[in-house]
């Protein structure tokens, strides 16, 4: 295994090891990142090297300093803030369609009006742990109306219904569509990598490392 070390005070005290397999950054990527945040912080008093065959980094160094380094890393280990929605309102009976294809925030507010029709609702994305989104939909008057929800992993569709009255209606997976409703809102998604993930059959290299 190769590795970069900055500073040679371990040769001279003992050290741990500890490996920390990552989860959203590739983790050559994780390597520059953080060997940019040591020079910049002047910090040399740690080693950090690509582990073979897996998407995880290798921690050498005092039980503080991989303690200290394992927080750095969780904060830049984690899912793009940016989702992709797919949005598609049809008012059967109406007879029309409008699709909307939006890039967004996690947990920002996104709005659908359309005077036509008298429809008005928005839609919150929130990213969950496990890689799944819960929609939260409502009446975009935030006073008057209720936020309900459905969770839906990546493939899947999120399927509201607006009724008559302006209410948002979550639709479980594989249940009827209720009828006599004013539209039929359904969603898909799609999260943007935070750095591709490489291969892991691919050889491990280390950034700036000896030659």
């Amino acid at each position: 295994m190769f590795a970069f070390a900055m500073g040679l005070s371990l040769s001279l005290t003992s050290f741990d090891t500890k490996e920390i397999v990552l989860s959203n950054v590739d983790s050559r990527h994780m390597i520059k990142q953080i060997q940019e945040f040591m020079s910049q912080s002047h910090r040399a008093d740690i080693v950090i090297s690509a582990a073979v065959g897996k998407n995880a980094v290798v921690l050498t160094g005092s039980g503080a300093e991989i303690a200290e380094m394992q927080r750095l890393i969780s904060l830049f280990d984690v899912r793009s803030s940016e989702i992709n929605l797919d949005i598609v309102v049809n008012c059967p009976n109406l007879n029309w369609t409008q699709r909307a294809q939006v890039q967004t925030m996690n947990n920002a507010k996104w709005t659908f009006e359309q005077e036509s029709a008298s429809i008005a609702f928005s839609i919150w994305p929130r990213v969950n742990a496990d890689g799944t989104v819960t929609f939260l939909a409502g009446d975009y008057r935030p006073t008057e109306g209720q936020q309900r929800g459905i969770r839906i992993a990546p493939g899947d569709k999120a399927t509201f219904c607006v009724a008559s009255d302006m209410q948002i209606v979550p639709v479980e997976r594989h249940s009827p569509i209720p009828k006599n409703v004013k539209a039929i809102v359904t969603i898909t998604f799609s999260i943007p990598k935070t750095e591709k993930i490489q291969n892991p059959a691919e050889p491990a290299r280390v950034f700036n490392g000896p030659n």
